[in-house]
């Protein structure tokens, strides 16, 4: 049986926009559109503590996580993905992005980052995001942001990344 790694996913919301980062997703990629995701540690103890940590990290902001939106299951040759995704609401819109050295400490590689209006996230070419999960993700909640307990889980036999 191939091992599980748990991921996070975390829309952040302030003023009725989504703040997006822009990063490599895998060494050798170029830099796409991506929301703030990581992966769980022992020391996050809840997955929802792993939605806070990565948001302070990646992009400086605190959140307050409102709920989550979405689970997904991606089975892959080597491993398989169970990623949680959350919605958040940022405190400031004040996004800080960590240090070139501290990107390096974190094997994270942001150049970027926009507060996107719904809209326009739906005018984005797919190929700019980093995957097809976060394509089918964003637009799943922008078109239909109150899901029914039944919609939250996803199993996906794959996922192209871009």
């Amino acid at each position: 049986m191939n091992p599980i790694k748990l991921k996070i996913g975390v829309i952040i919301e302030k003023n009725n926009k989504i703040l997006l980062i822009k990063e490599k997703y895998w060494e050798g990629s170029i830099h796409k559109w991506n929301m703030v995701t990581g992966s769980w540690e022992e020391t996050d103890g809840d997955v929802k503590n792993t939605a806070v940590r990565e948001a302070k990290e990646e992009v400086g902001l605190d959140v307050e996580v409102k709920k989550l939106f979405r689970i997904t299951f991606v089975q892959y040759p080597e491993k398989n993905k169970l990623q949680f995704f959350y919605v958040a609401e940022a405190r400031s819109d004040l996004v800080c992005l960590p240090s070139k050295e501290t990107q390096d400490k974190l094997k994270e590689s942001i150049i970027d980052y926009k507060w996107f209006e719904r809209d326009e996230i739906l005018q984005v070419p797919d190929a700019e995001f980093v995957s097809d999960t976060v394509i089918n993700v964003l637009k799943s909640y922008i078109l239909q942001p109150e899901n029914t307990p039944v919609d939250v889980i996803k199993y996906l036999k794959s996922e192209r990344i871009f």
